[in-house]
């Protein structure tokens, strides 16, 4: 089996697209979404749009949680924000149609599933919190707690920028890394018909001109990975 993950569009929907036009091209057809769709570049409508239209397996990034719930809020804490961090949130929140706040609001922090007989987890950071991301320098003993606390054979995490593949036990971690860079999509190929299992992580062109005269429009500054 191939299937296909990717993390932290932001809000980038000419990097989704690009992505997923890579993935059809391959033939792959089992693909996830490890959170943060929505938060820094100007398409969260037409991204979520496009992902539920698909039907794309997601969970709820830290970005997405905070766009969710920028009206609970506290004044004290989005003052000790950095400007553009706020200026994204609130531009974001403004502009995305309340049917998509409320879906992402409702979205889980993990998802299981059991594909050709492999049990697959799903989420954001690490299996036990969103807000803990793992890296390809976690510490060995940290990735055993946290495989046994999965309890999946297949572990598709995002949070972590640096694209990572780790094989504890049994157990295959992999991290796409953040999908939108300067002029690149990114994500990662999980082959599970190799013995042992292996991820190769990709990068397709996008039309980066158009993100960069939207971004000039809005005054939003993502911070690159």
């Amino acid at each position: 089996m191939f299937l296909a993950v990717f993390c932290a569009l932001r809000g980038n929907f000419p990097a989704l697209q690009a992505i997923l036009d890579a993935l059809d091209a391959r033939g792959i057809e089992t693909v996830f979404n490890a959170g943060n769709t929505a938060g820094a570049y100007p398409w969260p409508n037409e991204t979520i749009a496009l992902l539920r239209e698909r039907n794309i397996p997601t969970v709820q990034g830290t970005d997405d949680r905070a766009t969710a719930r920028l009206l609970r809020t506290s004044e004290q804490l989005l003052r000790k924000m950095p400007p553009e961090t706020r200026h994204a949130l609130e531009w974001t929140h403004a502009h995305t149609a309340s049917a998509n706040i409320e879906w992402l609001g409702t979205l889980p922090k993990a998802r299981k599933f059991t594909i050709e007989g492999i049990p697959i987890l799903l989420c954001h950071a690490a299996p036990t919190s969103a807000r803990e991301p793992l890296t390809r320098d976690t510490p060995l003993e940290v990735f055993e707690r946290q495989r046994e606390a999965a309890e999946a054979q297949l572990i598709l995490c995002g949070g972590s920028s640096p694209p990572f593949a780790r094989t504890i036990e049994d157990t295959l971690f992999v991290c796409p890394g953040s999908a939108t860079a300067p002029k690149e999509a990114r994500f990662a190929i999980i082959d599970t018909e190799t013995v042992p299992w292996s991820a190769a992580f990709h990068e397709v062109p996008y039309d980066y001109e158009r993100v960069q005269r939207r971004l000039e429009e809005t005054g939003l500054t993502p911070n690159q990975p």
